[in-house]
């Protein structure tokens, strides 16, 4: 826990760095989300004007009961099948239906009409009128049936899609008369004409109509338009926060400067919980300031509501923001047009959330609709409006409780929020899993599923020996000296293979590289020298083979191989704001050292390698050379027992390579050191063994007094012939032309 603490400190203190370094940008991504709330509350007066009306649901305020008499029916009813007790019946009904016309005050009936079949029934269904039904007897042939079964059809709109009680809403219910009268006059002059004629008795039967009544109300017509206003302006307000986060990480893992981070022990988690740590306090500035003008304030937009209630939703909306950023950044494994993607990413993942959020769904659907992007945040700006409207306001009384037909409660909304993140940096921990960029080592889709991901194995002398009878037995003794079998291996390298597409990159490389040693590794560009770095490092996964790095699989080990790993790459990785001592600093600090024995230590290295004069400038303004020598200083700072260094001489001239090989040659005995180099004169002085390869093979590994008693002394340029006739390449250890006992094979 200690050193996750002291990491994060590390990673929090280069955001800080970089934080001021951007003195624009930074200002820009902590005021922007609140801007667009500042400028609401500053015309609220002109956008809010305030308006209430007091709602009238028609009889819904009376107490007495209203006759089923009195309520007018159908004015056409269409019935089918046509029989003699069909047309009795509905001579019957058309009569009870009567009624008498306000206006005119004749008596007026409902126009019958029979049907031939039911199929000539729905071709019209489209078509009819509201006042217009349909009657389906299923059961009437030749007598009265004991129990009569018909279907009553008709245009009203009686809400069956409706999965909750219009009750529970606050202020006056519907009055439903005006849609189910009809209907109920209707089905009760089927029913008691059909039981006068089986019974012939007349039906006295009174029946009424009582709605419950409710109290009359008053509402606030500015609620539903403040809800509008607050849904756009929280999705707008963290845009420029989206896209500068999402642009950060991309541009993070594309440059590679990630991979390089966790090769000093730094885990993917670690690393993003520095990029949340980092937006979090203009998460929370956002969160207070618009919680303050939206309640606090003299004249509040929201002026009943709780203000630690709104301040919870901004805050969990936001972080679902942050999470949606990490997903969004491994859409794309390039940083053009990276502004642009994030603006159209951020727009995409809104339309879901904002297609659904008028729509009432089934209860059991609203756990999987509140993961869609910002809709549970659309859900609870829609309860606020509806406490609102009746003067009541958002209070710990109503949270557990919905008012709105469309949406859930402030507590579910919450959940719906936590639930989101979650979700989103567990999709962005596996994204970062599968598809890491181009510098590192990409999981298959299913690692989870694979028992060796889970595994915590570590390789065993046994292990060893076992895995040493893979090595190909037909090595030339020429070329290929066995080492003292009490020597420990660094890094083990067994039968490894690399294809991209259809070129094979490395071909069953098998190579020890033991502990106290510098090992140099020879070959001409092509030869297959930085991919085999690439895999014993981690940015690369082998097609088949394993490496160890102190009995670390390099693969499922990853994590604890890279706190013992230090990398200078081949290509040059740096922080674009940090200057040349804040660089190793950094890197030096991650390694567990105290700021002030890192500043010691890196102004040492510093100066050690020739960078003293221009420690202050970042690395933008360094020339190629002084750039290479502050990715070797990247990679010698703190104490890594394995150093991999990918040509770290490329570039320096004569004498700062001189000094450079002093530096090197002290780590002899104390660390592990893979070397690769174009020079020979490089190999010769640093390496205690030499590994050449070619065309992907290793064609020989051994110490360099072996190789000069076998080739002869080496300083010029030339070929070595060996293995079969034709097999020609480069040589990396070419033989002196003036040396009579240098022979090819």
């Amino acid at each position: 826990m200690a050193k996750i603490k002291g990491t994060l400190k590390v990673l929090l203190w280069k955001h800080l760095i970089v934080r001021f370094r951007r003195f624009i940008h930074t200002p820009i991504e902590i005021i922007s989300p609140a801007i667009l709330f500042i400028i609401l509350f500053s015309f609220k007066e002109y956008l809010l004007v305030p308006s209430s009306k007091y709602r009238d649901e028609f009889n819904i305020q009376q107490n007495e009961p209203v006759e089923l008499n009195s309520v007018i029916g159908p004015h056409s009813i269409f019935y089918t099948p046509e029989t003699h007790l069909t047309s009795l019946l509905m001579n019957r009904i058309e009569n009870s239906l009567a009624y008498q016309d306000k206006y005119t005050n004749a008596i007026k009936k409902p126009k019958i009409t029979p049907a031939i079949n039911e199929e000539e029934l729905q071709k019209f269904a489209k078509e009819i009128e509201d006042n217009v039904a349909f009657i389906i007897f299923q059961n009437i042939s030749g007598t009265w049936p004991d129990k009569l079964t018909y279907t009553i059809r008709m245009k009203k709109h009686f809400k069956t899609y409706s999965f909750r009680s219009s009750s529970d809403q606050l202020g006056s219910h519907e009055h439903f008369g005006t849609i189910y009268e009809p209907f109920m006059k209707l089905q009760w002059a089927i029913d008691s004409n059909y039981l006068e004629l089986l019974t012939g008795k007349i039906i006295t039967q009174r029946v009424t109509l009582q709605e419950f009544p409710y109290v009359r109300t008053k509402e606030d017509q500015t609620a539903k338009q403040i809800s509008g206003i607050l849904k756009g302006l929280c999705f707008l307000s963290l845009m420029l926060v989206f896209v500068f986060l999402m642009a950060r990480l991309l541009e993070e893992r594309i440059s590679g400067i990630q991979e390089l981070i966790k090769m000093v022990g730094v885990s993917n988690n670690i690393l993003g919980v520095s990029h949340v740590l980092n937006v979090v306090p203009a998460g929370l500035v956002y969160s207070v300031l618009t919680t303050i003008l939206l309640t606090v304030s003299s004249q509040p937009v929201l002026p009943n509501a709780n203000p630690l209630l709104i301040f919870i939703m901004l805050v969990l909306h936001y972080m679902t923001v942050i999470a949606l950023a990490f997903c969004s950044s491994y859409i794309v494994n390039n940083t053009q047009y990276t502004e642009t993607l994030a603006v159209l990413a951020y727009v995409l993942l809104y339309l879901p959330g904002h297609l659904v959020q008028s729509r009432e769904l089934p209860r059991w659907t609203l756990p999987l609709t509140g993961l869609l992007p910002h809709l549970p945040m659309y859900w609870f700006w829609d309860e606020v409006a509806a406490l609102q409207q009746y003067g009541v306001g958002l209070s710990f009384v109503y949270i557990t409780s919905s008012h709105t037909s469309t949406g859930c409660s402030v507590l579910a909304c919450y959940l719906c929020l936590i639930l989101q993140a979650c979700l989103f940096f567990g999709v962005a921990w596996y994204l970062a899993k599968v598809r890491p960029g181009p510098y590192g080592q990409a999981l298959p889709w299913n690692f989870l599923f694979q028992k060796k991901y889970w595994s915590k194995k570590r390789v065993t002398p046994e292990d060893y020996e076992e895995l040493e009878d893979l090595k190909n037995t037909t090595d030339d003794p020429q070329y290929f000296e066995a080492a003292p079998k009490d020597m420990e291996v660094g890094i083990k390298i067994v039968n490894v293979s690399k294809v991209f597409s259809n070129q094979r990159a490395l071909s069953e490389v098998t190579l020890n590289v033991y502990k106290g040693e510098i090992t140099v590794l020879l070959g001409h560009n092509g030869a297959g020298k930085t991919t085999l770095m690439s895999i014993i490092t981690g940015m690369l996964k082998a097609t088949e083979g394993n490496v160890y790095v102190e009995g670390l699989e390099t693969v499922t080990q990853r994590d604890e191989m890279q706190k013992i790993l230090g990398l200078c790459p081949q290509h040059n990785l740096f922080f674009p704001d940090l200057t040349v001592l804040e660089h190793v600093k950094f890197f030096t600090m991650l390694k567990g050292v105290s700021y002030t024995e890192a500043t010691n230590s890196s102004r040492a290295l510093v100066e050690q390698l020739g960078l003293a004069d221009r420690s202050s400038y970042k690395s933008s303004q360094l020339s190629g050379g002084m750039k290479r020598r502050l990715q070797l200083a990247c990679a010698l700072a703190g104490d890594a027992k394995v150093l991999v260094l990918d040509e770290p001489t490329s570039g320096l001239d004569v004498e700062t390579r001189r000094g450079l090989w002093d530096l090197l040659l002290s780590l002899r005995g104390s660390r592990t050191v893979l070397l690769s180099t174009h020079f020979m004169e490089e190999a010769e002085a640093l390496g205690d063994r030499v590994a050449a390869l070619h065309a992907g093979r290793l064609r020989c590994h051994a110490t360099t007094m072996h190789l000069k008693r076998a080739l002869g002394e080496c300083h010029g340029d030339g070929t070595v012939r060996y293995g079969t006739v034709g097999a020609r390449r480069p040589s990396a250890l070419p033989r002196d032309h003036h040396a009579p006992q240098a022979r090819a094979r």
